[in-house]
């Protein structure tokens, strides 16, 4: 029964959030209801562990861009944090939570960076995010991998927007959050 209340919360609260967020101009009304959906879920798995990070993923979002988000922005960059967080709810293993923020600490990493056309300036946006990503991290040795993977993803990220031109907001945000979740695997597995 505690859990059903809590759902409820965190829907209610993600609700009134993402609510600000669309009436401010800042989300297209399938962005609402998609960041109510990832929104309440990611809350309601991991806490505020995990739903602080998402706002400032969104916040992030505001502050370097001035757009209006639908479905395939929020779907791209929120898609692996909720897998992770679903699997973490599953199985209480850091692992997962670890997986979490790299993969959303590339997103907040690749939003410092999207402001600036030169090159050093959206590197240096990147590692600026990067560090800020790393800070929601609940240990120092943490925060360096998540300093780390995430800003390689958003190198990644870069690389990938050149090449992919047309779709770059849809998969090359997916793209770049899954190859280094999967090195961080890897290394957590030996």
């Amino acid at each position: 029964m505690t859990e059903i209340f809590f759902f409820l919360f965190t829907f209610i609260i993600s609700g009134f959030i993402f609510l600000i967020f669309y009436e401010t101009g800042n989300l297209k009304e399938s962005g609402f209801y998609s960041s109510l959906f990832f929104g309440t879920l990611i809350f309601f798995f991991l806490g505020l562990k995990g739903f602080l990070p998402l706002l400032f993923f969104l916040l992030s979002k505001i502050l370097m861009k001035k757009e209006r988000e639908g479905f395939s922005f929020i779907f791209s960059n929120f898609f692996l944090p909720l897998l992770f967080s679903f699997i973490w709810y599953l199985k209480r293993d850091d692992l997962y939570f670890h997986l979490f923020l790299i993969s959303l600490g590339t997103q907040i990493s690749n939003i410092w960076g999207i402001k600036f056309e030169k090159i050093l300036l959206k590197l240096s946006g990147n590692f600026l995010g990067s560090i800020f990503s790393s800070f929601f991290a609940l240990n120092f040795k943490f925060s360096i991998y998540v300093l780390t993977f995430s800003f390689l993803g958003s190198l990644i990220n870069f690389l990938l927007s050149k090449i992919m031109k047309k779709y770059k907001e849809i998969f090359s945000a997916f793209i770049s959050s899954s190859i280094f979740y999967i090195y961080y695997f890897l290394i957590k597995i030996k």
